[in-house]
């Protein structure tokens, strides 16, 4: 997973391997491993573009043991589509329509501002 993620060279965040013994729920007291996003740049850090990839990896990581509580429905409230549970789903063109969608929100909204 660490290198996956490194390899996308996701802006202002660097993963780094860890090891965790969760003390509840359904892996308690199991030896668990995943990453630690450590922050190289608050400014270009994009949580949401990073999320994305994650989930993504994790995903394709998993294979048929990945499972989502409540078949995903949750994730799909969050995200807004449902297209993010496709076995197709792309992050990069999640994310530029993220970005895009973003822009004209901003440009609609100007017009509400009463401050710069």
């Amino acid at each position: 997973l660490e290198q996956r993620m490194n390899a996308y060279r996701l802006p202002g965040v660097q993963f780094r391997r860890c090891c965790f013994t969760p003390t509840f729920e359904k892996h308690k007291g199991e030896r668990c491993f995943g990453v630690q996003l450590h922050l190289t740049d608050r400014e270009a850090y994009r949580p949401v573009e990073t999320g994305l990839y994650l989930f993504h990896t994790i995903r394709e990581i998993g294979g048929e043991e990945f499972k989502l509580l409540n078949e995903g429905r949750h994730l799909c409230h969050l995200y807004g589509a449902r297209d993010i549970l496709s076995e197709n789903f792309d992050p990069s063109l999640a994310w530029a329509r993220a970005e895009k969608d973003s822009t004209e929100f901003a440009k609609q909204a100007q017009e509400f501002h009463l401050y710069e």
